[in-house]
């Protein structure tokens, strides 16, 4: 019976040592649908993670920041996580307490303060960090809102630096 359809026991027809398969034109299609979607899920998510990679080193080049630069951007988007719970930029546009003193920033990147208002100083020339006196006295550092809306809405504060 070699190469030749038979039914064997009542189970699956077989061709030989091959199993031969029935689906309906109806089920053959959801299978590819589901194969399709777990293939555009897959490539969706490839391509979500190439598109922040890609934001990520935009941002550093867009801005050239130096890595000191870096260092008090990042730990200026920790407090702003810190001080109102923002993850995103577009959160962070909403309420920007994205508030640090110069005190904070050193102990955060172990720097010390005069190269810390010198970071400072240089971030705020590119327009990236504010600074107000507060009660007179204090100058508080913030992420200024219009560097916030030059990067993508969506882009995590952590895939910033």
């Amino acid at each position: 019976m070699e190469g030749k359809a038979h039914k064997g026991n009542g189970k699956t027809p077989r061709l030989g040592n091959t199993r031969i398969i029935r689906y309906s034109f109806s089920t053959i299609k959801i299978l590819l649908k589901i194969k399709i979607k777990s293939l555009t899920l897959f490539v969706s998510y490839s391509i979500l993670k190439l598109q922040t990679k890609i934001r990520k080193e935009n941002t550093m080049t867009r801005f050239n920041l130096t890595e000191g630069e870096k260092q008090v951007l990042r730990a200026q988007l920790y407090f702003a996580n810190l001080n109102c719970g923002a993850k995103t930029v577009e959160v962070l546009i909403d309420d920007n307490c994205s508030w640090a003193d110069v005190s904070d920033l050193a102990s955060y990147t172990g720097f010390n303060m005069a190269q810390i208002k010198g970071f400072v100083g240089s971030l705020v020339k590119k327009g990236i960090l504010g600074t107000e006196k507060i009660n007179g006295h204090m100058n508080m550092i913030h992420i200024n809102d219009w560097f916030l809306h030059q990067l993508d809405k969506e882009l995590e504060l952590k895939a910033i630096v």
